[in-house]
């Protein structure tokens, strides 16, 4: 029985083959550490500490959504706004403000500036940050967070670009199930249950 042979020529190639692949696996690990990093940083890290708060007597909520190209879309006010359209988005770390309500209709108060975007997402833009925010989903509130406030949308956005997005603030403070059958979200009053 004889051994697999294989010439220099393709021993060299299949160095090379490796040593790409390497790289390859560096670049997209980069990538993607760039990514979850650069998105939406506040220039000041310094973060107020959030206060969710739960209906008196109440310790679980349905919110209803809809669905919109695949997103669950929720109603909530911010600042005791008229109810605005937010998408819900897991991997949010700061709510961003769409393109359909005015800041200065929100009384949103801003704090300083924050970046957003980067790899993966597109080119970084610099937004403003308002702190001080209060969201109410529902009934539950959310008070002393912070919104990205983007400036207006260009007019070749997605349909999409007119929502707000929220996410870690619903996801920090309430136990969240989605239940998709039903369109609604079940959220719960503690993270510790």
């Amino acid at each position: 029985m004889q051994g697999i042979k294989i010439s220099p020529i393709g021993l060299i190639s299949m160095k090379r083959f490796a040593n790409i692949i390497t790289v390859s696996v560096v670049i997209i690990a980069l990538t993607l550490y760039m990514a979850i990093t650069c998105r939406a940083q506040p220039q000041n890290e310094k973060v107020a500490q959030q206060i969710a708060q739960f209906p008196v007597g109440k310790s679980f909520l349905e919110i209803p959504f809809q669905l919109e190209r695949d997103r669950a879309i929720i109603l909530l006010t911010v600042n005791n706004s008229s109810p605005l359209k937010f998408l819900v988005d897991t991997g949010s770390k700061t709510p961003y403000l769409g393109g359909a309500a005015p800041a200065e209709s929100l009384g949103l108060k801003i704090i300083g500036d924050a970046i957003d975007g980067g790899p993966g997402s597109g080119a970084a833009t610099t937004v403003k940050i308002a702190g001080d925010v209060t969201y109410n989903i529902s009934g539950a509130t959310i008070k002393k967070a912070e919104m990205l406030v983007p400036p207006p949308p260009a007019p070749t956005l997605a349909p999409l670009s007119d929502y707000g997005v929220i996410g870690r603030p619903l996801f920090d403070n309430f136990v969240v199930e989605f239940d998709w059958a039903k369109q609604g979200i079940n959220i719960l009053d503690s993270p510790t249950i």
